[in-house]
């Protein structure tokens, strides 16, 4: 009884969360059931990073599957985008600061992308790197939640690309231009910016291939 009344007090708060309650999910990917037991279980593993804000990203990487399209059912095409405004929503809500937000936001929208990160093209990494960098560890940690959360089969399983990630950026961290290491491409010296992106990508393909 105090679980479930603990449980209708978040859902009054974040209702974003309680719109997660009983949404299916493709049994093939997610066999521990519904989003909200999803989420849940993926809270908890973020929990043992020790980090609120890794905790945080946790509860809100998936809230776009709240507002996917119903007839679509059980996947949830397009929640990463839909997400984001359902975290904006939530963290000014939740006064958590813009900062924190921000990092919502990044875990919304590239936690599939991480989950992708050996099938992208070298040059796609390097793009996904620099849009996550200001927060790359906790998105990263997020990443690997999300995808040990679906039941105890998948609760210890190794989560490769999270090495992969960090050994990426470290790789671009060491090349020559790190005066443009964690800005967003619109903010980069136009005339520099596809040469350095191609270097970059090229170092990264050196170490995990085209």
């Amino acid at each position: 009884m105090v679980m479930l009344e603990k449980r209708q007090e978040i859902y009054e708060l974040m209702p974003e969360l309680a719109a997660l309650d009983g949404v299916p999910q493709p049994p093939r990917w997610h066999p521990e059931g519904t989003v909200d037991e999803h989420v849940r279980q993926v809270t908890d593993i973020a929990a043992t990073f020790g980090r609120p804000d890794i905790t945080f990203g946790a509860l809100m990487h998936d809230l776009g599957k709240g507002v996917t399209n119903k007839n679509n059912w059980p996947h949830h095409y397009s929640h990463e985008a839909l997400g984001v405004p359902l975290v904006r929503t939530l963290g000014e809500r939740l006064e958590v600061g813009n900062d924190l937000i921000e990092f919502g936001i990044l875990c919304a929208k590239e936690h599939l992308n991480i989950h992708r990160f050996f099938e992208l093209r070298p040059v796609k990494k390097v793009d996904l790197i620099i849009r996550i960098a200001p927060h790359i560890s906790g998105v990263v940690a997020v990443a690997e939640a999300d995808a040990r959360g679906r039941g105890p089969d998948y609760w210890t399983k190794p989560y490769p690309q999270a090495a992969a990630v960090v050994q990426a950026w470290e790789i671009i961290i060491e090349m020559h231009d790190k005066d443009f290491v964690g800005r967003t491409l619109s903010e980069q010296v136009p005339n520099k910016l596809q040469k350095i992106r191609m270097a970059r990508a090229k170092a990264i393909a050196g170490k995990f291939g085209a």
